[in-house]
Protein backbone atom coordinates (compact mmCIF):
# COMPACT_ATOMS: atom_id res chain seq x y z
CA UNK A 1 0.00 0.00 0.00
CA UNK A 2 2.57 2.59 1.19
CA UNK A 3 4.31 1.29 -2.34
CA UNK A 4 1.54 1.84 -4.44
CA UNK A 5 1.51 5.67 -3.11
CA UNK A 6 4.73 6.40 -3.55
CA UNK A 7 4.43 5.59 -7.10
CA UNK A 8 1.83 7.68 -7.27
CA UNK A 9 3.17 10.73 -5.55
CA UNK A 10 6.19 10.71 -7.12
CA UNK A 11 4.42 10.40 -10.60
CA UNK A 12 2.63 13.66 -9.70
CA UNK A 13 5.60 15.24 -8.93
CA UNK A 14 6.72 14.32 -12.22
CA UNK A 15 3.54 16.14 -13.94
CA UNK A 16 3.67 19.08 -11.87
CA UNK A 17 7.39 19.35 -12.80
CA UNK A 18 7.20 18.74 -16.51
CA UNK A 19 3.81 20.74 -16.70
CA UNK A 20 5.69 23.85 -15.23
CA UNK A 21 8.96 24.08 -16.89
CA UNK A 22 6.62 23.77 -20.40
CA UNK A 23 4.70 26.68 -18.99
CA UNK A 24 7.63 28.60 -18.40
CA UNK A 25 8.85 28.68 -21.67
CA UNK A 26 8.13 32.08 -23.66
CA UNK A 27 7.51 32.39 -27.04
CA UNK A 28 10.63 33.87 -29.19
CA UNK A 29 8.51 37.18 -29.55
CA UNK A 30 7.65 37.93 -25.93
CA UNK A 31 11.36 37.23 -25.35
CA UNK A 32 12.64 40.04 -27.43
CA UNK A 33 9.62 42.31 -26.19
CA UNK A 34 10.63 41.87 -22.37
CA UNK A 35 14.36 42.64 -23.46
CA UNK A 36 16.10 45.85 -23.46
CA UNK A 37 18.37 47.22 -25.62
CA UNK A 38 22.07 48.08 -24.28
CA UNK A 39 21.46 52.08 -25.13
CA UNK A 40 18.67 52.19 -22.72
CA UNK A 41 17.59 49.86 -19.55
CA UNK A 42 14.70 52.23 -18.94
CA UNK A 43 11.84 50.61 -20.95
CA UNK A 44 11.68 46.98 -22.73
CA UNK A 45 12.09 46.67 -26.40
CA UNK A 46 8.16 45.56 -26.46
CA UNK A 47 7.08 48.80 -24.57
CA UNK A 48 9.51 51.12 -26.36
CA UNK A 49 8.34 50.13 -29.84
CA UNK A 50 4.49 49.34 -28.89
CA UNK A 51 4.38 53.30 -27.34
CA UNK A 52 6.38 55.24 -30.19
CA UNK A 53 4.46 57.95 -30.30
CA UNK A 54 4.42 57.87 -34.25
CA UNK A 55 3.38 54.45 -35.12
CA UNK A 56 -0.08 54.48 -35.41
CA UNK A 57 -0.28 50.38 -35.37
CA UNK A 58 2.08 47.74 -34.33
CA UNK A 59 2.87 44.17 -35.03
CA UNK A 60 5.14 41.27 -34.36
CA UNK A 61 5.65 38.48 -35.92
CA UNK A 62 8.52 35.49 -35.96
CA UNK A 63 9.65 32.74 -38.40
CA UNK A 64 12.77 30.67 -39.03
CA UNK A 65 15.16 31.15 -42.26
CA UNK A 66 15.45 28.65 -44.23
CA UNK A 67 19.51 28.44 -42.29
CA UNK A 68 17.65 27.39 -39.13
CA UNK A 69 17.76 30.96 -37.76
CA UNK A 70 15.28 31.95 -35.60
CA UNK A 71 13.81 36.05 -36.27
CA UNK A 72 11.77 38.05 -34.67
CA UNK A 73 10.04 40.65 -37.27
CA UNK A 74 8.40 44.23 -36.09
CA UNK A 75 6.58 46.09 -38.51
CA UNK A 76 5.61 49.54 -37.56
CA UNK A 77 3.20 51.90 -39.17
CA UNK A 78 4.46 55.64 -39.51
CA UNK A 79 2.21 57.76 -39.49
CA UNK A 80 0.70 60.05 -42.30
CA UNK A 81 3.01 58.84 -44.66
CA UNK A 82 1.98 55.29 -45.50
CA UNK A 83 5.17 53.99 -44.31
CA UNK A 84 5.91 50.72 -42.69
CA UNK A 85 9.15 50.44 -40.72
CA UNK A 86 10.59 47.17 -39.74
CA UNK A 87 13.35 45.84 -37.13
CA UNK A 88 13.85 42.30 -37.09
CA UNK A 89 15.62 40.42 -34.30
CA UNK A 90 17.96 37.34 -34.56
CA UNK A 91 17.77 35.22 -32.25
CA UNK A 92 20.94 33.04 -30.80
CA UNK A 93 20.83 29.44 -30.86
CA UNK A 94 19.10 28.33 -27.37
CA UNK A 95 19.15 31.62 -26.43
CA UNK A 96 23.18 31.49 -25.11
CA UNK A 97 24.78 34.28 -24.53
CA UNK A 98 27.43 35.39 -27.12
CA UNK A 99 31.14 36.27 -26.05
CA UNK A 100 29.59 40.08 -25.54
CA UNK A 101 26.81 38.79 -23.62
CA UNK A 102 23.84 39.14 -25.68
CA UNK A 103 21.51 36.67 -26.72
CA UNK A 104 19.96 38.24 -29.35
CA UNK A 105 20.87 41.50 -32.14
CA UNK A 106 19.30 43.31 -34.33
CA UNK A 107 19.58 42.08 -37.56
CA UNK A 108 17.65 44.50 -40.25
CA UNK A 109 16.27 47.95 -39.62
CA UNK A 110 14.48 49.23 -42.49
CA UNK A 111 11.78 51.14 -44.31
CA UNK A 112 9.28 50.51 -47.32
CA UNK A 113 6.11 51.93 -48.31
CA UNK A 114 2.87 50.74 -46.98
CA UNK A 115 2.12 48.98 -50.41
CA UNK A 116 5.51 47.84 -51.68
CA UNK A 117 7.09 44.44 -51.97
CA UNK A 118 9.28 43.23 -48.66
CA UNK A 119 12.38 43.25 -51.12
CA UNK A 120 11.87 46.72 -51.93
CA UNK A 121 12.70 48.03 -48.19
CA UNK A 122 15.52 49.39 -47.54
CA UNK A 123 17.98 49.60 -44.64
CA UNK A 124 18.05 52.76 -42.50
CA UNK A 125 20.55 52.75 -40.01
CA UNK A 126 19.19 55.95 -37.81
CA UNK A 127 15.74 54.98 -37.14
CA UNK A 128 16.81 52.86 -34.27
CA UNK A 129 17.94 56.25 -32.16
CA UNK A 130 14.58 58.03 -33.30
CA UNK A 131 12.46 55.23 -31.81
CA UNK A 132 14.60 55.05 -28.69
CA UNK A 133 14.75 58.79 -28.56
CA UNK A 134 10.86 58.69 -29.12
CA UNK A 135 11.54 61.43 -32.06
CA UNK A 136 10.27 61.89 -35.22
CA UNK A 137 12.05 60.06 -38.36
CA UNK A 138 12.81 63.03 -40.26
CA UNK A 139 14.97 61.62 -42.78
CA UNK A 140 13.22 58.06 -45.10
CA UNK A 141 15.01 57.40 -47.94
CA UNK A 142 12.08 58.08 -50.89
CA UNK A 143 11.74 55.31 -52.92
CA UNK A 144 11.77 56.31 -56.59
CA UNK A 145 8.07 55.86 -58.29
CA UNK A 146 6.01 54.70 -54.85
CA UNK A 147 2.71 53.63 -55.42
CA UNK A 148 0.25 56.10 -54.05
CA UNK A 149 -3.30 55.33 -52.52
CA UNK A 150 -5.35 58.07 -51.08
CA UNK A 151 -7.79 57.71 -48.20
CA UNK A 152 -5.68 54.00 -46.98
CA UNK A 153 -6.24 53.75 -43.55
CA UNK A 154 -2.89 53.15 -41.64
Amino acid sequence: MKRNLYKKSTCMVMCIVLFTSCNNYISNTDYIKNSFFVEDYSMNIGDMLDNYQYFTKTEWKEFTTERGQEIVEFNGYYYQKHIIVRIQFTINKDRLEDDKGATFKVSYVGHKFLYQNDNESLYHPYLMSCIIENSEIIDFKWIENPIKYENVEL
